[in-house]
């Protein structure tokens, strides 16, 4: 474990060490979330935001290396990119905000179904809902709405100004700030490195080929008036990417969980 990659070595080189890494970490992670820490404290938003999205970034730590050994390297990132948005959440919901850190954005994510559900519900669109359902998700609403009136809302009744309440005042979704913002918060808090996990140099690169890009499709083939071919070493780099992202996502959520719940593999994985 630790050992320095040989930096003249070949991309393609690079993934069977890489994969390797990963191995040992979906076998150290596996062990964190099988240990017996649950039942936990049901209103420990934040353990169970840690616990979910541990278990979350090993299936797509997982789906990240069969991608990558079938050679789908290009798909490979498109899974990693969802794993570093998870990744930035979590940071974000842990360390943040200043005044009421790991409380307040790990119960807006859980209790912000609520409000998802009661739109569907307004707007026709679950037919045949079970009335404890129902009764539910009103009884989630009636707790939990006032974590997200919008601002024109919430100013309005500051001033008195709110006659009736309309049936929708609640943002449009959760969070409201958008990666860019959130990963600056996080390096503003040193949570993240800018050279490496930063939206604008990571998020955005890996956002390229799922969207159709003429930059994304050009990363993965090279065409002309005449051919089109696969660019077998702009793939090859986007697996190491996909895979060293991947580690990165389920490592950070791995420290999370340890740290929450007082294991004991602290040792483990900074040794990997």
């Amino acid at each position: 474990m630790g050992t320095m990659v040989d930096p003249k070595i070949s991309w393609i080189e690079r993934i069977p060490i890489l994969q390797d890494y990963a191995s040992q970490l979906l076998s150290i992670a596996n062990d964190i979330v099988s240990f017996p820490v649950r039942p936990y404290d049901s209103s420990d938003y934040l353990g169970l935001m840690i616990d979910t999205f541990t278990n979350k970034q090993i299936e797509h730590l997982k789906s990240i290396c069969l991608l990558v050994e079938a050679k789908q390297y290009p798909d490979a990132e498109i899974v990693s990119r969802v794993s570093i948005e998870g990744m930035y959440l979590l940071l974000w919901a842990a360390h943040g905000p200043k005044d009421n850190p790991g409380k307040i954005r790990p119960l807006k994510w859980w209790s912000y179904q609520f409000i998802e559900e009661y739109r569907k519900m307004i707007k026709n669109d679950v037919n045949d809902i079970d009335l404890k359902i129902e009764t539910a998700i009103f009884e989630g609403v009636k707790e939990y709405s006032h974590l997200f009136l919008t601002k024109k809302y919430k100013d309005l009744l500051r001033r008195g100004k709110v006659k009736e309440s309309p049936d929708d005042p609640y943002i449009v979704r959760w969070p409201s700030e958008n990666l860019e913002q959130i990963t600056e918060e996080l390096e503003n808090l040193g949570k993240i490195s800018s050279q490496f996990f930063h939206y604008k140099t990571v998020y955005r690169g890996f956002s390229q080929w799922l969207h159709w890009t003429p930059r994304g499709i050009g990363k993965v083939f090279c065409w002309d008036i005449n051919n089109i071919s696969r660019n077998t070493n702009n793939c090859e780099f986007m697996g190491v990417g996909a895979i060293i992202m991947g580690l990165q996502s389920l490592a950070t959520s791995a420290h999370l969980f340890n740290d929450r719940f007082k294991l004991d593999f602290q040792g483990k994985l900074n040794d990997l």
